[in-house]
């Protein structure tokens, strides 16, 4: 008890500490070309740490329907946090505007029109027409937030993806640390439902076990884009990652971490494979490479008919673990009942109050605080009109992560990977406040508006398309 007290005033103490450092820092943003804003996942993590941190969870214990109990401190550092996003938001929008000349500021405007469609069309109308007519200032950050940094210029994303680095690599360091201290807090000792037997699942300081492996994977796709100067330090991250990725011990971000990171790694060697491929000395390599792979595929091919695995994999399915696989460890029972929702509300749906404490008291499921799934989720929150929003948006956002994907370095093409896989379980795209959720989303917008006005600024200053990241120093 004593030690949870003194660690929780520590981490107070530490979080005032940074956000007095941050407003010293930004005194001095015009020299270093840092808007405020470029400091917006650093604050999301600052707030989301220290609510952990003051909350005196024990991982150990089943969960409740408790929401985290925030003290007086945690509220003020919230509050502060809030007005310094208002602030920063005012700022970038004033810098836009600046830069912009007449007509108007050279924006993403497909994408930002579309964002705030997909604003209104799920969280305003269904809030509005809900079950419970109920609108809050705190449905206004997210929004505010988003819209402006799509009018980052690219020093401006440049600095948020290199401030998300750092800010996330500290962030699953002090996990680690404070195991031998608050180890009921950071580790989950008694998780039984791992592939490998008795090992604990690491949530470190984030929300969920989940919540930090997706972290993991963002700090890994910045770290690649933007590697650390010191190449040893770069190890040691490195390192640190894969450790924290593989004790969260969550199966789908570590599929999704294949996928993602192979992608951007097939993005940034593209253009050194198309040479290789293209060079007439490589003509041999090539078609060694190429009956390499047809041979592979074929060897697994053979395997599954021949070797005994499709046997095994439909006695595997129709075990208990292959039905927990089937029906995403019992989710199919929570999309059941957001479906349930949308039927009884089909044009709005049930509104922003879906599974929130009082409708988990209800339903009795503790452990479902939204749909997992976003299409489900948001049909059942926000019924048709809200999934329209949606579909639109996710597909202008495509359209602009594809766009951009060389020139970012395969930044954009990895996120938006990273956020379709996870949409399959979690709901990455919620607007009703901001949080640590909200990292992967929120850096795409950056890094997209940042690379759309920096590949402008080259074609008009006639100058070769550099990459992006390659802009900052390390």
């Amino acid at each position: 008890m004593i030690k949870s007290v003194v660690f929780g005033l520590a981490g107070v103490a530490g979080a005032l500490g940074f956000v007095i450092g941050l407003v010293i820092f930004l005194r001095s943003s015009a020299r270093l070309a840092i808007r405020p804003l470029s400091v917006i996942i650093p604050l999301l993590l600052v707030t989301a740490g220290l609510v952990i941190l003051m909350s005196g969870r024990n991982l150990n214990v089943p969960i409740d329907f408790d929401e985290p109990v925030r003290g007086p401190l945690v509220v003020w550092v919230t509050r502060f946090v809030s007005l310094f996003i208002l602030a920063g938001c005012v700022d970038q929008w004033a810098s836009a505007l600046r830069r912009g000349g007449r007509p108007g500021p050279d924006l993403p405007w497909g994408l930002l029109l579309t964002f705030l469609l997909f604003w209104l069309t799920t969280v305003v109308l269904p809030a509005w027409f809900g079950v419970e007519r109920r609108l809050t200032h705190e449905y206004l950050y997210a929004m505010l937030i988003g819209s402006a940094l799509l009018a980052s210029s690219g020093q401006d994303a440049r600095w948020t993806l290199r401030l998300a680095r750092d800010s996330l690599l500290v962030f699953v360091l002090i996990g680690f640390l404070l195991i031998p201290v608050a180890m009921p807090l950071t580790l989950e000792t008694n998780y039984s439902q791992g592939l490998v037997p008795g090992l604990p699942r690491l949530a470190g300081i984030a929300p969920h076990a989940i919540s930090l492996a997706m972290m993991v994977l963002v700090a890994m796709v910045c770290l690649i884009a933007m590697p650390l100067a010191s190449r040893n330090l770069n190890r040691a991250a490195w390192a640190m990652l894969i450790v924290a990725l593989i004790l969260a011990q969550s199966k789908s971000v570590w599929v999704s971490a294949l996928l993602c990171i192979g992608l951007m790694m097939a993005v940034r060697t593209r253009p050194r494979v198309v040479h290789w491929a293209a060079n007439p000395a490589s003509r041999l390599s090539v078609a060694l490479a190429v009956g390499l792979l047809m041979t592979s595929m074929l060897v697994a091919v053979l395997a599954v008919t021949a070797g005994g695995l499709a046997s095994r994999l439909i006695e595997f399915l129709g075990s208990s673990q292959g039905q927990e696989a089937m029906t995403m460890t019992g989710r199919d029972v929570i999309w059941a009942v957001a479906l349930d929702e949308w039927a009884a509300h089909p044009v709005f749906g049930y509104g922003p109050a879906l599974f929130n404490v009082e409708h988990r008291e209800a339903i009795d499921m503790p452990f479902a605080t939204h749909g997992h799934n976003q299409f489900i989720d948001s049909l059942g929150r926000t019924g048709l009109i809200g999934t329209f929003g949606l579909t639109l948006y996710l597909l202008t956002l495509t359209v602009g992560s594809l766009r951009y994907a060389e020139r970012s370095g395969g930044v954009t093409l990895a996120l938006w990977l990273f956020l379709m896989l996870r949409s399959v379980s979690e709901v990455p795209f919620q607007l009703y406040s901001y949080g640590p959720e909200m990292i992967p989303h929120l850096l795409l917008l950056a890094v997209i508006a940042g690379c759309r006005l920096s590949a402008r600024q080259d074609r008009l200053s006639r100058q070769p398309a550099a990459p992006f990241a390659a802009h900052v120093s390390r």
